[in-house]
């Protein structure tokens, strides 16, 4: 930790509390000082001071911009409210509360942080005020959580406590947003508390972070298992390994392969933290081997709730009781303690209540089955649906025995640990559950998975910037080689186009309009029950998105779609 080695806590920062020319955030375009951040901070205060409500929402996708803002709000001794998402429906609802949108709000009159003064007064800087998080919604609606200074200090000094001598003086790239607890406090709070720099943009793409982060000498990523799930071997893991001092973990369950991953290409295990938005950090683990327990972070203390849940007293909460979570506590030993899985997903099918816990560790054992998702789906009634993310084994089987078969198989092996009404009636399969930036699996991101059964299941998936590669199985069963032809099935190629814009639009978040089509060639017939690879590129300068779908060495179309 540069500059003495000491933290400088939230409620306590103040205009000296570093060098002017101490490095508080990296980008692209150079280094930001202390005085580059307090001249920030004060021409945003000088903006901000005026508003009459105080209470705050705040959203920005520029960590130093967002930074800046909220502490001039704090100095100003406002309310700041941290959602998740800036959509429409979220301003709307705060607005329906008389909270006041700063920041990055689309279609809304806000106020930007982009229209500041060349220079403000250097007023005197104590920060006072309370954050307001929410929780990720992959339990239901998220839910405001109140955060004052005096528990995210105590965060920080546990996370200090733990970590800091690992870290070092390290740089710190984040790949998860700051508008939720575990990337505000791991990507901004830390760092700035205990003077480590922080790269100014929050990542989406892991190699991007990967290759950005190897310019520092010293590096650490904050990262979610949805990131680390689907690291490619494109990373750049020889100059990864030298500069990366250790990578963080956090906001759902990360799976030992991945764990395995990040310790073959860097040398290390990543730590793992457990926490939610209402606990804040409970435990940490490098996780060297399946089963790997969990260590509770300083000053927590956890113990078995009477239904079986753990249960959590710390600091970081708003006060001395116990708060119990979701997460049933398995056993506590000298070690650790180790957890089962969340206890609070009940469906009620036709009067009967099925654990959906269950049915997804039932399906987890199977040998094809790498994770799974399952949740009520509607259909002529209700049912339970399956969203899996497929081992190799399974990945081989389903070539091998075509969906219908597969599907069977599935079934049949579910039929004796479940209720009747707990095995799942529909199948979806993808590359990897589609997490959110926590890490979490909302319903928002699940469903649409269901609605749609246009597209092939996408069982693997290999990314880069600004592209992937998917493995897609064509089953003979495909709606779209009905009457085309009889005497020989084939898939049309226009069917070949609107997958590739589906795709595209589902794993490289394309949006805007669909404009057209260059360069179009269709070179080899698709025949049922073909395993493709579906490239997909997108030109982010030009608008274009390039698809190419191949097998074994054929090249079946190709082209550029417009958008």
């Amino acid at each position: 930790m540069s500059e003495g080695g000491w933290m400088r806590l939230l409620s306590e920062l103040n205009r000296e509390s570093f060098n002017p020319d101490h490095v508080v955030a990296l980008a692209h375009s150079g280094a930001l000082n202390w005085t580059d951040f307090l001249a920030e901070i004060d021409c945003l205060r000088a903006r901000l001071s005026h508003l009459e409500s105080d209470e705050v929402a705040l959203f920005d996708n520029d960590t130093y911009r967002f930074g800046a803002a909220m502490l001039a709000l704090l100095a100003e001794g406002k309310r700041i409210f941290l959602p998740g998402e800036n959509h429409q429906a979220m301003a709307s609802t705060l607005e329906s509360q008389s909270i006041t949108l700063v920041g990055n709000w689309p279609e809304r009159n806000t106020i930007a942080l982009d229209e500041n003064p060349a220079t403000a007064p250097a007023n005197p800087i104590q920060l006072s005020g309370l954050v307001t998080v929410y929780t990720s919604g992959s339990t239901g609606t998220p839910k405001a959580i109140d955060k004052t200074l005096a528990q995210i200090d105590a965060e920080l000094l546990a996370l200090e406590a733990c970590f800091g001598s690992d870290i070092a003086d390290s740089d710190v790239y984040s790949g998860v947003s700051h508008q939720h607890l575990y990337g505000l406090l791991f990507g901004f709070c830390w760092p700035l508390s205990s003077g480590r720099a922080f790269w100014r943009h929050p990542f989406i793409d892991p190699s991007i972070l990967a290759r950005t982060a190897n310019q520092s000498s010293e590096a650490i990523w904050i990262s979610s298992p949805g990131h680390l799930h689907r690291l490619g071997q494109d990373l750049p893991w020889d100059q990864a390994r030298q500069a990366t001092r250790a990578v963080f973990s956090s906001g759902g369950p990360l799976n030992t392969i991945a764990a395995q991953e990040v310790f073959e290409g860097l040398g290390d295990y990543p730590h793992e933290v457990l926490g939610s938005s209402e606990t804040g950090g409970i435990a940490h683990r490098q996780q060297r081997e399946p089963g790997t327990p969990w260590t509770p972070l300083p000053c927590v203390k956890i113990a078995a709730s009477e239904t079986g849940n753990l249960q959590v007293r710390s600091p970081f909460l708003p006060g001395d009781d116990w708060f119990e979570t979701g997460d049933i506590l398995l056993e506590v030993t000298s070690e650790g303690f180790h957890l089962g899985k969340r206890s609070d997903r009940i469906a009620k099918i036709e009067g009967k209540r099925i654990s959906l816990v269950e049915v997804e560790s039932t399906l987890e054992s199977h040998p094809f089955i790498h994770e799974a998702y399952a949740l009520v789906v509607e259909r002529h009634r209700e049912v339970v649906g399956a969203l899996l993310s497929l081992s190799d084994e399974g990945i081989a089987a389903i070539t091998e025995l075509g969906l219908a078969r597969f599907n069977k198989t599935l079934r049949q092996a579910a039929i004796p640990s479940l209720p009747p009404l707990g095995v799942p009636r529909v199948w979806r399969f993808c590359p990897g559950l589609p997490r959110n930036t926590q890490g979490k699996l909302g319903a928002d991101s699940l469903t649409p998975w269901f609605e749609d059964d246009r597209l092939p299941p996408a069982v693997a998936q290999t990314t880069r910037e600004n592209g992937c590669t998917l493995k897609v199985w064509v089953d003979q069963n495909c709606r779209y080689f009905e009457g085309h032809f009889p005497q020989g099935p084939v898939l049309p190629g226009v069917v070949q186009v609107t997958w590739a814009e589906a795709y595209a639009r589902r794993h490289l978040d394309i949006s805007g309009t669909f404009a057209g089509m260059q360069a179009l060639k269709f070179k080899e017939i698709v025949r049922p029950n073909s395993m493709l690879d579906l490239e997909l590129d997108w030109d982010t300068g030009r608008g274009g998105l390039e698809f190419r779908f191949s097998s074994a060495g054929k090249v079946h179309s190709q082209g550029r779609l417009l958008f």
